[in-house]
Order: C-alpha cells, then structure tokens, then sequence
C-alpha cells in the first residue's frame, strides 16, 4: 500500500464534489484536505486535442449553442463554457506524494496517446495513477499503450431483486479478457465477501462507487474492498475511522 493511503483507500468522486463544484481544482483541492487518499475524475478530448475534466459529453457555451466537448477548443471551453474547467495537467498537478487519482476516461481510446503524453509531463509516478471506463476498448487499449499504469474496468449492477448481474464469475472472466488489472463496481448492500474474494482471488483489485451512507460503507467495506469512493471523503472518513488501517 502506496505511503499516505489508508486501506482500504478513500476516493473523491469528482473531488468533494459535495462541497464544492465538480470536477474543479477546488473540488479536487479540498479533497486532498479532508484527507483523500485518491480524487477520481471525468477527462475527455477537446477539438485542439488537450484533455479536459469534465463529465458530460456536451458543454451550454455563452452563444447558446450545445456542443460536443470534442467539437470545442481549450479556449472555448473556458472563456464561454462559464464554468471552471481544468486542464488534465492542472489536475495532476494537486496531488501530493503518496496519493493518486483514477482518472475515468468518458470518451473512446482515441485520448490515449495524448493522456500518455500529459502523463510523462506530470512528473507523477505510474503508482499514482489509474485509468477506469466502461469502455472496454479503452481498457484494452490502454493496457496495451500504458502497461505500467493500472486500468479498472467499471460495472454497473443490473436490476434484479435476488442477484447481483453481471455475477463474480461473470466480471472475472471479463477482467481476464480485457487484460485489466481491476474492477470497479457500483455499491450495493448485496455486495458480500464471497463475491468480492472471487474477484480478487483471480488476482484483480476490487473497488466500489459511489457511496456516502455511513451504514452503506460499513458494510460495504467489510467485505475486503480495495478502496471506495464518495462525494463526502472527509465526513465517510470520519464515520470509517475503526474499519481503516
């Protein structure tokens, strides 16, 4: 377990995205002062070919117009979107030594050599960072273009009353195929030890999204989980103190 991280570790969805705007530097920022071991956040392409924090595949600009965060230039984006949008560097450049970041890619593997590119500007360490999607492409791609760095494959849990779907066995065989060396699942009280440890046993890292009920995350991380994120890392810490180590 990398210095200055807890176990299992506390993720900063969008930053402390309760507190403060998403996917901001002040979000990210307070995160790390409520005591994050890890921020995720939301980058994709623009139409100049930087990477950008933000989550939604369309942008309102001061013309009235919506567009594709593809479509638009870095410039654009931050002189006439009206929010505050980050650059990828800007991002790496809040963590401190010994925490790191998941960076969820929201669009195809077309940003991998240009995060590869950003990321070797970083000065961070491959440890620091990992890459997580539901895009299995990405995943592919990226543990072909990055092998050094970590990619999660995300999972969202179907409806069902008795079950969870996809199954363990289900994500393990996934996992094997895409080559990726961790899951990220979407947090349910079914969740049980069993299902985690079939995960894990396989020799993947198990993580949970998004929770901050205290009951939730009690329960949740008692059944062997890699780290779990939350909108409110400083308030779930608090309530996680006698199940972190």
């Amino acid at each position: 377990m990398p210095i200055g991280r807890t176990q299992p570790a506390i993720v900063a969805h969008r930053g402390a995205c309760h507190d403060a705007p998403e996917n901001t530097l002040a979000a990210f920022n307070l995160a790390w002062q409520q005591g994050s071991d890890i921020i995720e956040g939301d980058f994709q392409l623009t139409s100049d070919g930087e990477i950008v924090c933000y989550h939604d595949e369309t942008v309102r600009l001061s013309d009235g117009t919506t567009r594709k965060v593809c479509e638009v230039s870095l410039n654009d984006l931050q002189k006439q979107s009206g929010i505050a949008i980050p650059t990828i560097l800007e991002v790496f450049e809040t963590i401190p030594a010994g925490k790191g970041i998941f960076v969820e890619i929201k669009c195809g593997p077309e940003i991998l050599p240009q995060f590869l590119t950003k990321f070797e500007a970083s000065g961070l360490g491959a440890e620091q960072v990992t890459i997580i999607s539901f895009n299995q492409d990405v995943i592919m791609r990226a543990k072909s273009l990055v092998p050094d760095i970590k990619a999660h494959w995300l999972v969202s849990f179907r409806r069902n009353n008795i079950r969870l779907i996809p199954s363990a066995s289900t994500i393990l065989g996934t996992l094997k195929m895409l080559g990726a060396d961790g899951v990220g699942v979407q947090a349910s009280w079914k969740l049980s030890s069993k299902f985690v440890s079939t995960i894990k046993e396989g020799g993947f890292e198990f993580h949970v999204w998004t929770v901050d009920s205290p009951w939730l995350a009690k329960k949740i991380v008692q059944t062997g989980i890699d780290s779990i994120t939350t909108n409110r890392p400083g308030y779930l810490r608090s309530h996680l103190l006698d199940y972190l180590t």
